[in-house]
């Protein structure tokens, strides 16, 4: 069984199957979401060995801050989420919410939270949009120890997956809100690897270098590829039961071929055009067993990718206090995979801060012994849970 996990916290400071929403609601929300997520890989995975964040957690958390924003702020939000072809990204979150908590192929469920500090104030119609868009919970913050209830939340959510999400003196007295975001997968393969076929076998890396892996076989696997003769990869579909949610391997076939990749990546659209094309074929199919944890702090990521003004003290976020003086200070996020012959579970979560001031010959076989980037997806609404990128 394999393991996924994400969580993102964002905290702001002051300073002195469809619900409801239409197909292309949902489209254009995972147009933005995908269009964000690569945008965010070339900020924080290219330089990195191995990556994972949840693109999902990280772009719902923040949504669920735009709630709040006005003015410059909103306009800088709208552009970095990609806001501009989505009428209603709060209403088509929130159907897409519901729709995952349904389902029973896999274990997919997602959780939105904020907490308040006793003594500031929060307009009761931001705390009601939480509620009714992202079915978010809300709880005063215990400025004695206000790390503690959430840590407790995103362990409780993530089966102890992240028991952590935040060190001791995170936040102070000066925190007046904090979001949250935590999103599980916990599904089966579709068709399993045996264990008795995994095997030692060496990964080639970067620069020449060569490591030990344990390489997961299928001999006869029968799943979705594409060759891309034209990028010079291979991409392979692993689909859990129920066939919705799909990790996705693109491999290239050269060792170094990982730079290449990523460079297309850099091109959002590229990454939509990886998911397109693949066709059921037979052949022998090799991945690693690989587990990646990873912490990433957002703020100057996000105020490098066009969101800077929600940082500082010309921030606009007056649709959650109604006079305004506040600011995101931080946005933490926690994600962990863990991907095994039986399947693989996954979890994430977001923090946001704001603070005061068909049979036919087997085909070539696809064999993942170097870098390589994954996304676990669903198919129905494109929406990328997962992603990342592994290196031995």
């Amino acid at each position: 069984m394999g393991l996924l996990l994400m969580c993102v916290v964002i905290v702001i400071a002051a300073s002195e199957r469809l619900v409801s929403a239409d197909d292309q609601q949902q489209l254009g929300l995972s147009r933005a979401s995908s269009t964000f997520s690569q945008n965010l890989y070339q900020k924080v995975a290219v330089k990195e060995t191995n990556v994972v964040y949840s693109p999902y957690s990280i772009h719902s958390a923040l949504t669920m801050t735009y709630l709040g924003a006005k003015g410059t702020t909103a306009t800088e939000m709208t552009q970095v989420l990609g806001f501009k072809s989505v009428s209603s990204p709060h209403q088509t979150y929130h159907d897409l919410i519901a729709d995952w908590n349904s389902q029973h192929s896999v274990e997919v469920h997602t959780c939105n939270a904020i907490f308040i500090n006793p003594y500031e104030m929060v307009l009761p119609t931001f705390i009601d949009q939480t509620r009714d868009y992202y079915l978010a919970t809300a709880d005063s913050l215990d400025l004695q120890e206000p790390e503690k209830a959430i840590n407790v939340l995103v362990a409780n959510k993530t089966n102890n997956v992240i028991p952590q999400m935040l060190k001791p003196g995170t936040l102070d007295a000066s925190t007046v809100l904090v979001l949250v975001n935590v999103l599980f997968f916990n599904g089966t393969w579709a068709r399993q690897f045996r264990r008795a076929s995994t095997t030692q076998a060496d990964f080639h890396q970067i620069g020449g270098t060569t490591s030990k892996v344990d390489m997961m076989h299928d001999f006869e696997s029968h799943k979705r590829v594409k060759r891309d003769n034209t990028n010079d990869l291979d991409v392979v579909a692993l689909s859990f039961l129920g066939d919705r949610f799909s990790l996705y391997v693109a491999v290239p076939r050269k060792g170094d071929g990982i730079t290449s990749l990523e460079t297309l990546l850099s091109s959002p659209q590229n990454a939509e055009q990886l998911f397109e094309g693949l066709d059921f074929d037979y052949f022998h199919l090799s991945i690693p067993k690989f587990k990646i944890e990873t912490s990433l702090e957002l703020d100057s990521v996000l105020s490098a990718m066009g969101m800077a003004t929600a940082f500082t003290a010309a921030a606009d976020f007056s649709g959650i206090n109604g006079s305004g003086g506040l600011y995101i200070d931080k946005v933490i996020h926690k994600a962990v995979i863990d991907v095994q012959e039986t399947g693989t579970v996954a979890a994430a979560a977001t923090v946001v801060s704001i603070s005061k001031g068909l049979f036919m010959s087997p085909g070539a076989p696809v064999v993942a012994d170097r870098p390589f980037v994954f996304f676990l997806r669903d198919d129905v609404t494109g929406q990328i849970l997962f992603q990342g990128k592994f290196s031995g």
